[in-house]
C-alpha cells in the first residue's frame, strides 16, 4: 500500500488527498447519465450539445479549465474546412458574429469563443463538468460501462448508456481495450505545436511589409525572421491577424512526441515555449514593423495534430481520399486537402504525401467502435488511415462529427 502524507495544514485544507494509493481513495457514487461526452473540445463541443438537444440526459468531461479545446485553451484561433459545414458549426460563427469576435469567417476571439461555447452548453442543458480527466474505464461484454475521472473532487465514477470518445488522442477507446493505430507504417507521428499570440502589431504596417494579405506573406515573414538571426522549428512559420494589433504566432514545431507519455509533452512544452519567447525577443530588436511587439500568451498546452485512431466499423482510406468517396451513411464532406506536416526536423514544412485529394465523406461507420457497442468517436481519434487522417482532423470536420455522432448517442440512449 503507497500512502503519501501532506503537511498537517495541507492535509486540514484538502483531507481528500491525505493517501494517494488506491486503497485509501474513496470512490464517489456514481453519476448517471443518458450520454457521456470526453474531451469539450470542438467534436466534444458539439456531440454535447447535439445529445441534450435530442433529449439526452448528457455529460460533458473536459480536464482544461475551458471548452474548445486547440479552439481556446490551444490558441489556433482560426477553423479549417468550415465553408461547407451547416448545423452547430454555422450557428457557433453566426453567434460569434454578433459579438463582434471575428476577424473573418473563420477566425475569431479566443475569450469571445470560451464564452459562445459555455453558452450553447448551457442553453442546452449540458452538464459541463471542467478541471476532469478520464482515467480508467470499466466495460465488460463488449460494452462500456462507465468511467472514472480524477479531479480536485477526487476519483468519481460515471455511468451512461452510451459514450462518446472526443478526447483527441482516443483516451476512453484506448483505456478499454480498444484496437487503434497511431502514425504512419514507420509509427512516425506528425509533430505537435505550441500556439502563441503577440500584440502591438498593427494591420497597416503588416501590410506595407508584405507580412499579410500578400502572395508572399510566407516568404517575406521568414525572411525578417532570418534577418533577426533566427531559425524556427517549423520551417514555414505563420501570422494570422485575428484583429487590429493582435496575431496568432505560429513559429514551432516539436517532433515525436508521444501521445501518452506526459514527461515528453513536458519537456516538449518547456522547449517550444523557449524558442517561442527567443523568437519574439529577436524580433522585436530589429524595430520597424516589430518594435511595439510582445508575447501576450503562449497556449496552455501544445496542439497535437496526431494521436491514436481508434478502431471502427469503417477505416477511411488513401484511396477513398483520391477517389472522393461517397458513403450513403455520410456525417460530412471532407474538402480539406492532405496536411501532413514534416515528421522529423529534415523534412519540408508539410505537404500532401502524393495524394491529390478529392472532396469526400465521412462514413458513421468511421464514427463507430468496431470493440464496443456503446463507443462513438468523433475528432482526430475516429477510424482512418494515416494519410486521410491528415485532411479529416481539422476542426470543423470535428465539430460535423460530434455534432453526428450527438445525436446517434443519444438516439441510442433514449431508445
Amino acid at each position: 500500500m503507497i500512502k503519501r502524507a501532506l503537511s498537517a495544514s495541507a492535509a486540514a485544507a484538502c483531507p481528500q488527498f491525505l493517501f494517494a494509493g488506491k486503497e485509501n481513495q474513496s470512490v464517489k457514487p456514481a453519476r448517471e447519465f443518458d450520454v457521456i461526452v470526453c474531451g469539450g473540445g470542438p467534436a466534444g463541443w458539439a456531440a454535447a450539445v447535439a445529445s441534450a438537444r435530442k433529449g439526452a440526459n448528457t455529460a460533458l468531461i473536459e480536464q482544461q479549465g475551458c471548452l474548445g479545446g486547440i479552439w481556446t485553451s490551444g490558441l489556433v484561433c482560426l477553423i479549417l474546412d468550415w465553408r461547407n459545414k451547416g448545423g452547430l458549426l454555422r450557428e457557433l460563427l453566426a453567434a460569434l458574429d454578433k459579438t463582434g469576435a471575428q476577424d473573418a469567417p473563420h477566425l475569431y476571439d479566443p475569450e469571445a469563443m470560451k464564452f459562445a461555447l459555455d453558452s450553447f452548453c448551457a442553453a442546452a442543458g449540458v452538464k459541463v463538468r471542467l478541471y476532469t480527466r478520464v482515467c480508467a474505464v470499466n466495460a465488460q461484454g463488449g460494452k462500456i460501462e462507465s468511467v472514472e475521472t480524477e479531479s480536485v473532487s477526487g476519483r468519481e465514477i460515471w455511468r451512461a448508456k452510451a459514450f462518446v470518445d472526443a478526447t483527441g488522442n482516443g483516451d476512453v477507446g484506448a483505456y478499454a481495450g480498444a484496437g487503434f493505430s497511431v502514425g504512419n507504417k514507420g509509427g512516425k507521428c506528425q509533430p505537435a505545436t505550441l500556439f502563441a499570440i503577440v500584440s502591438g502589431l498593427e494591420t497597416a504596417q503588416l501590410k506595407a511589409a508584405g507580412l499579410i494579405d500578400s502572395p508572399r506573406w510566407r516568404e517575406n515573414f521568414k525572411a525578417q525572421i532570418a534577418a533577426a538571426g533566427m531559425s524556427p522549428s517549423y520551417s514555414s512559420p505563420s501570422l494570422f491577424q485575428i484583429r487590429d494589433g493582435w496575431t496568432v504566432f505560429m513559429v514551432n514545431h516539436e517532433f515525436a512526441v508521444p501521445c501518452d507519455d506526459a514527461e515528453m509533452y513536458t519537456a516538449h512544452t518547456v522547449a517550444a515555449r523557449a524558442e517561442i519567447n527567443k523568437m519574439a525577443a529577436a524580433l522585436r530588436a530589429l524595430g520597424g514593423v516589430w518594435k511595439n511587439m510582445r508575447l501576450a500568451l503562449t497556449a496552455s498546452h501544445l496542439g497535437i495534430r496526431e494521436g491514436r485512431r481508434l478502431r471502427g466499423k469503417y477505416e477511411i482510406t488513401a484511396e477513398d481520399v483520391a477517389r472522393g468517396a461517397r458513403f450513403e451513411d455520410a456525417v460530412c464532406r471532407v474538402e480539406y486537402w492532405t496536411d501532413i506536416h514534416g515528421l522529423d526536423a529534415s523534412s519540408s514544412a508539410f505537404s500532401d504525401g502524393g495524394m491529390k485529394s478529392k472532396p469526400y465523406d465521412i462514413p458513421m461507420r468511421a464514427l463507430e467502435s468496431a470493440d464496443f457497442s456503446n463507443l462513438y468517436m468523433a475528432g482526430r481519434c475516429i477510424s482512418g488511415g494515416f494519410i486521410p487522417h491528415a485532411s479529416y482532423r481539422v476542426t470543423g470536420n470535428a465539430a460535423a462529427m460530434g455534432e453526428a455522432v450527438g445525436k446517434k448517442a443519444a438516439a441510442r440512449s433514449l431508445g
